[in-house]
C-alpha cells in the first residue's frame, strides 16, 4: 500500500489492524487504528472503509467503557454506511448502538437498535447476526425482569445458532438460559442447561 501510495489500501490495512487490536484486547490501539482508517479513507472517499473505520473506533471506546465518546462515532458509521447502501456495516453500528443505549439503561433505546437491525439481517441472509441479536434482545428482557421474555427470545437464538453450527453461540446461550432458570428458581432446569453448556464449551476447548 505504501508503495503505490494508495490511501484506499493503506485504509484496508488500518482496518484490518484496528480489528486485531480490538480482538486481542488492545482497544487504546483499536482506537489509534481507527482513526487512521477514518482519515485514510476519507481522503480516499471511500465510504466503506470509513463507515467501517467509525464503526471499529466505537466500539474499541464502548469496551473501554466510554459510552459517551463511543456513541457519536456509531452514530457517524451507521450515517456513512445508510448514505452508501452498505447493509451488513448498517445492522452492525446499529446493534452496537443497541448495546451502548442497553449499557446506559436506556433499555427502550437499545431494543428499538436492534429491532431495526433484524430485517436487514434477514435482507442480506446473516443468520449469524440475527441469532446474534436475538439473543442481545434477551439479555436485555432479563436486565428488565422480564424472564419470560427473556426465555422466549433465548430459545429462538438456540435454534438458530444450532441450526447453523455456530457452537460458540449455542454455549452461551445455553448459558443465559441457565442464568434466567437460576433467577426463576427453577434449579433442575438451570443445572440441566449449565451442564449442556459445559459440556459443549469442554468440546470446542473454550
Amino acid at each position: 500500500a505504501e508503495t503505490l501510495a494508495n490511501d484506499r489500501l493503506r485504509a484496508e490495512v488500518s482496518l484490518r489492524r484496528a480489528n486485531y487490536a480490538e480482538v486481542t484486547g488492545d482497544y487504546p490501539a483499536a482506537v489509534a487504528a481507527a482513526q487512521a482508517t477514518v482519515r485514510l479513507a476519507h481522503a480516499a472517499q471511500d465510504l466503506a472503509h470509513e463507515s467501517a473505520g467509525h464503526l471499529h473506533w466505537g466500539r474499541a471506546l464502548w469496551r473501554q467503557g466510554d459510552l459517551a465518546a463511543a456513541q457519536p462515532q456509531l452514530e457517524r458509521a451507521l450515517t456513512l454506511a445508510r448514505d452508501a447502501g452498505l447493509l451488513q456495516t448498517e445492522a452492525t453500528s446499529l446493534r452496537n448502538l443497541g448495546i451502548v443505549c442497553g449499557q446506559q439503561g436506556d433499555f427502550a433505546g437499545a431494543t428499538s437498535y436492534f429491532q431495526q437491525t433484524l430485517p436487514i439481517y434477514r435482507v442480506i441472509d446473516d443468520r449469524r447476526g440475527a441469532s446474534a441479536v436475538v439473543n442481545t434482545l434477551g439479555i436485555v428482557s432479563a436486565m428488565q425482569g422480564d424472564f419470560a421474555g427473556a426465555r422466549d427470545h433465548f430459545q429462538q437464538a438456540l435454534r438458530i445458532y444450532r441450526e447453523t453450527g455456530d457452537r460458540w453461540g449455542e454455549g452461551a446461550v445455553l448459558t443465559n438460559l441457565g442464568e434466567i432458570s437460576s433467577e426463576g428458581c427453577a434449579y433442575a432446569g438451570a443445572r440441566d442447561y449449565f451442564q449442556q453448556a459445559l459440556r459443549l464449551c469442554r468440546e470446542i476447548d473454550d
